[in-house]
């Protein structure tokens, strides 16, 4: 997973799934996202209406910094290392089920390294490469400006088009529990699945 982060934009890039989401907010705090199909160079387009619960201003810092902050808050403080913009905090958290390591760059509001263990599964994740260039970030988001893209509540209307029909076929417009799925029809579940 890629994430891309310019100003009121977030872009989570899936690229062996050819699927990327561009999570953008309004001036009044609602979530807007488009789904973008790389290979298809097309998206779709939600508003704030159709996403319900999701397009709640209180989301936006789980969206831009992967981990919200009262969810960093939450975990005990361990230790802290670096200074400046290298500033990182180690935070724990132990359960019975579960325990958590969190390396959070403070300055930067992102996880440099995320483990969690439960009984049945262990999972870590970490940065592997620090983007900063204001133009390389600028690429990234422009790449899929140029994408034809129709709103979610028109893609009934749209047959026609090969795409369109694609989707409607593999039941995308299907109002199931999170009403997302991937270029092959597969579901998404609500929330980021990282």
């Amino acid at each position: 997973m890629e994430l891309w982060r310019d100003g009121n934009r977030v872009l989570y890039v899936y690229p062996d799934r050819g699927l990327a989401e561009q999570w953008e907010r309004s001036g009044a705090g609602t979530l807007h996202l488009t789904t973008w199909f790389d290979k298809d160079a097309q998206g779709i387009e939600y508003m704030p209406e159709d996403l319900g619960a999701r397009a709640a201003p209180k989301h936006w810092a789980e969206k831009r910094q992967i981990i919200a902050d009262p969810a960093v808050q939450a975990m005990s403080l361990e230790a802290t290392r670096g200074e400046g913009c290298s500033l990182t905090q180690v935070r724990v958290m132990v359960s019975p089920k579960r325990q958590a390591k969190l390396d959070w760059n403070v300055t930067l509001k992102l996880p440099m390294r995320y483990s969690v263990k439960t009984q049945d599964r262990h999972e870590t994740w970490q940065i592997e490469e620090m983007v900063t260039a204001a133009d390389r970030v600028k690429q990234v988001f422009n790449q899929r400006a140029a994408y034809k893209t129709t709103d979610y509540i028109d893609i009934g209307d749209n047959e026609s088009d090969p795409f369109l029909r694609k989707l409607i076929h593999l039941g995308f417009v299907s109002h199931d529990s999170s009403g997302f799925y991937d270029a092959e029809g597969h579901k998404l579940e609500s929330g980021h699945s990282h």
